[in-house]
């Protein structure tokens, strides 16, 4: 049973060089997530390409099938962990801008998304232009992007957030990080920070 779990979305202080620290990330995430997309895409197709795949998804009566079907994926380097890997050569291109954990989230992403191609579930993966929104996620509240004393730690920025006085909700909701999940075996708070841009405005040519 799943623990229960909610959202909680706060403001941050920021001035004008933290915006464009945080738009570069933003931008540079944009960038690996279509990478990874892109790198996905073209793994599947030879996945798809594969004659004796091809016959093991039209022939549901093989005994074994699901499991030669991810070994054939596997050998064509299609799996959530081997794009994982892979991720990590985007990280070093640009490094100092967004951790691994952040990378493989956004790797994870652009899986996910081929993933519904891959079992029609949509027609057609969406790569993100610059005026799409963008949000990076982090795997723990451990390293790289994450909550810490009310300020978001991102690398070198550590932002404040806004909070009105009297937001019960929003001051219980920071003490929680204080608590471990009932069911976890881990020792670490479950928490995990995400930022996403209030909106798609980037910077002016004359912001620079």
């Amino acid at each position: 049973m799943a623990s229960p779990s909610y959202v909680i979305e706060f403001e941050l202080f920021t001035n004008h060089h933290d915006r464009k620290v945080l738009n570069t990330k933003l931008e540079v995430g944009r960038h690996i997530y279509n990478t990874c997309l892109g790198e996905a895409r073209k793994r599947i197709r030879a996945v798809l390409a594969d004659k004796k795949y091809r016959s093991l998804v039209a022939d549901k009566n093989v005994s074994g099938r699901m499991k030669r079907l991810k070994e054939t994926e596997r050998s064509y380097g299609y799996s959530e962990y081997q794009l994982h890997e892979w991720s990590a050569g985007c990280k070093h291109h640009f490094e100092g801008h967004l951790g691994i954990n952040e990378v493989q989230k956004l790797a994870t992403r652009a899986f996910k998304a081929m993933e519904k191609i891959h079992y029609r579930q949509a027609r057609k993966v969406h790569f993100k232009s610059k005026e799409d929104d963008l949000s990076v996620e982090n795997k723990s509240n451990a390293t790289g992007l994450r909550l810490k004393d009310h300020h978001i730690v991102w690398g070198k920025l550590k932002l404040a957030l806004k909070m009105k006085a009297g937001d019960e909700y929003a001051h219980l909701a920071l003490m929680d990080q204080n608590q471990i999940r009932p069911h976890s075996q881990k020792k670490n708070p479950w928490q995990k920070a995400l930022f996403r841009p209030a909106c798609s405005r980037r910077l002016s040519s004359n912001e620079t």
